[in-house]
């Protein structure tokens, strides 16, 4: 460092600085929703389009997918059938074993990452219909994250009724 003054007296210093690096979160851009109808295919989304990273390249980053159902109007509660009474004579009636809730089936609606951070939605029922939120989490090799929602949607069709030959 070298000061004068307006009479062209100076003196000079070494003075040293440490710049210390600071990572900084990959930023994204909102993913737009996508609708379709049923049978239909959603768009690939090339998620390398939506993400920047000014301390790391695009290959450094990793993804996370969530996928939400929407929430739906709560159901009513399920009636529970009336009791009836004992007949006379008998010490009581039997219990009926309660059933047991069916098991939750597997979501048709999956989204996939490759390699090269193209996202794809894979429906295994080519008729299934709804909405789901799906959350996009990009993080960088230090741990830094992003996120980001968009809404996909697979509009029922109303399909006219098939007529098959019946063997006589």
């Amino acid at each position: 460092l070298m000061v004068k003054d307006p009479e062209g007296l100076g003196t000079s210093q070494i003075v040293n600085f440490e710049i210390t690096s600071v990572n900084d979160a990959p930023m994204m851009k909102d993913i737009p929703d996508q609708k379709i109808k049923e049978k239909g295919m959603f768009k690939e989304i090339d998620l390398n389009k939506f993400v920047k990273d000014p301390d790391h390249k695009l290959e450094e980053l990793s993804w996370e997918i969530k996928v939400e159902k929407v929430a739906a109007a709560p159901a009513p509660a399920p009636k529970k059938p009336a009791k009836k009474p004992a007949k006379k004579g008998k010490k009581g009636a039997a219990a009926e074993p309660e059933e047991a809730p069916a098991p939750e089936p597997v979501d048709e609606f999956q989204v996939e990452v490759d390699s090269k951070n193209i996202a794809r939605v894979k429906l295994a029922n080519k008729y299934w219909n709804g909405e789901r939120k799906v959350t996009f989490t990009v993080k960088d090799p230090e741990g830094a994250t992003n996120s980001r929602t968009a809404l996909f949607t697979v509009e029922s069709v109303n399909a006219a009724p098939e007529f098959k030959a019946v063997p006589i």
